[in-house]
Formats: C-alpha cells, sequence, structure tokens
C-alpha cells in the first residue's frame, strides 16, 4: 500500500491533540474514521504510533519519529505545490497571516501601500487565530505571519515589529482610579475581564499570576475589544489589555504596570524563504 498524505496530516493532529474525539472534531470526521486511519498507519508500519490510555493518546518512539519527518514531508509538498502554482500564474505570490489584534497595531494604511506599489506581485491576507497562523507558516501555505507568541521550531524565523505596554483598566469609582501604577500582585483579589483563549496575551497573564503565586479571578472572557471595554465599565471586573494606540477609553482609566508587562508582535517567515525576493521585498519594507 502507498501512504496517503491525507493520512499522515490526520496522523500529525492526533499527535498534536493527544486525543482522537477532539482531533476528530478538528478534523470533521467521526472517531472511529479518524481511529481506523491511525490503525491502518500502524499497520502498514508495522509498528505501534501511539500508546491508548484512559486520558489520551500517547506517542510511542515510533510515532514522535514519524510526526517529526512527516512535518518535513508535508510541508515539502506544500511548498511544491505553491512553487508550481505560482509558475503557471507566472506572478510573484504572497500571502500574509495576522494573528487576531496584530491588525490594531499593524497600520491598514502602511499594508494597502505596499500592496498598491507592488502591482506585479499577487498579494493577499487573512486574519485568524494565532496558532492558526503559526500552522500555516509551517505548512507553508502563508509567507508571512504577525503572530503574538515566540516559536520554537527549526523551520521559523522571526523578529519583534511592535511592542505595546500592558495596561490596567479600571472603571470610574474602583479603588484604584487615582492610582499611579498597577502591579500583578495588587490584582490578586480582584474580579478580571479578559480577552479570551483565541489570543496569545490570556495565556501570558494567566502564567504570569501562577509565577506570582495565585490563579487570576477571571469572570468573564471576549474575542472583542470593544466588549472588553464594555464590561470594564459595567463593573463586572478590571481588566487587562494592550494599550493600543488611539484608544478612547472612556469613563476608563488605563493605569501602566510597574513591571516590564509588553504585548509584542513578531513578524514569522519559513527559514527556506530567505532566498524569495517577494518575501524579502515585504521584510525590508515593514523594518523601516
Amino acid at each position: 500500500d502507498k501512504m496517503d498524505t491525507k493520512n499522515l496530516y490526520y496522523f500529525q493532529i492526533v499527535f498534536e491533540e493527544g486525543n482522537i474525539r477532539t482531533a476528530a472534531q478538528k478534523l470533521y470526521i467521526s472517531p472511529q474514521g479518524l481511529g481506523k486511519v491511525i490503525k491502518g498507519l500502524e499497520i502498514e508500519l508495522d509498528c505501534q504510533l501511539f500508546t491508548r490510555t484512559k486520558s489520551g493518546m500517547i506517542p510511542t518512539e515510533s510515532g514522535i519519529y514519524l510526526y517529526e519527518k512527516s512535518r518535513k514531508v508535508l510541508q515539502d509538498i506544500q511548498e511544491m505545490k505553491r512553487q508550481i502554482y505560482k509558475m503557471n500564474r507566472g506572478s510573484d505570490e504572497l500571502q500574509i497571516g495576522f494573528a487576531n489584534g496584530t491588525l490594531k497595531v499593524i497600520a491598514f494604511e502602511k499594508l494597502f501601500e505596499f500592496i498598491n506599489s507592488r502591482s506585479k506581485f499577487t498579494i493577499g491576507w487573512s486574519e485568524s487565530e494565532n496558532d492558526k497562523v503559526i500552522s500555516q507558516l509551517e505548512k507553508g501555505t502563508l509567507d508571512y505571519g504577525f503572530v503574538t507568541s515566540t516559536i520554537k521550531s527549526p523551520y521559523l524565523e522571526q523578529i519583534v515589529v511592535a511592542s505595546i505596554p500592558i495596561v490596567l483598566l479600571v472603571y470610574e469609582g474602583h479603588p484604584f482610579w487615582n492610582l499611579e501604577y498597577a502591579s500583578i500582585e495588587m490584582i490578586e483579589k480582584e474580579d478580571m475581564v479578559m480577552m479570551n483563549e483565541q489570543f496569545h496575551i490570556y495565556y501570558d497573564f494567566v502564567q504570569m499570576c501562577h509565577i506570582k503565586g495565585y490563579v487570576p479571578q477571571i469572570r468573564a472572557k471576549t474575542m472583542d475589544g470593544d466588549t472588553l471595554y464594555r464590561l470594564c465599565k459595567q463593573k463586572i471586573g478590571v481588566a487587562v489589555c494592550p494599550a493600543f494606540p488611539q484608544t478612547n477609553y472612556q469613563g476608563l482609566k488605563a493605569i501602566p504596570f510597574k513591571e516590564p508587562y509588553y504585548w509584542r508582535i513578531y513578524g514569522t517567515w519559513l527559514k527556506k524563504h530567505h532566498d524569495s525576493k517577494v518575501v524579502e521585498i515585504f521584510k525590508q519594507f515593514f523594518a523601516k
């Protein structure tokens, strides 16, 4: 039997999720069907790829090896398809990905200036969750991404393109209203409102609280910045968010933290794109 690249992709998702059911939901197939795919791979390779436990799928040594090798194989196949597509189109193509929230910092005007000044290039862009942008970069379906987390990957390179201070938002009448500075320790007992798990700032904040020795009291989460401000105004809790430029908080006060606390945006690209003319031109343009 010939190994199906789609089955390799399914295997990778099971490996990353560590659970057949959650992987199947992500792939929009049944857990039974996905289980058959994994079993078929094990029969074809004559080895066990996972140890099945009540808590999930634990990869074996063979499973870990296949994961590392198959990632490279699928990336190369995706890149090959894109290069052939570009050759047939007869033009240079650039696909850019923005993690949620980054477009509040990376100016539309600058992006459109680049698009309008490079008419010979085919340029597309999209906005999605931070992890999805990273996944698309690794697979080669994006050429350049603006993400909000550092990445330990042998395939990707990054530079910091923006660094925005994190502030504490409080509503008028709150005991912190007249403070000049805030600290992570002082909000231990406070009710909090936060951007949700689609935003990396959520995980960064929770981790910082854990380092300080407590679990934050998060009462509400949202995926929209304006909703975050409204929740704070309604006194559901104080909020932690980036101090986006030109933001009118209207009745809220943004208090800076004493600690060096920043929300950083990283320009990210595949290492093998170092010889891509359009990626290099884009990198230099945004480095100005």
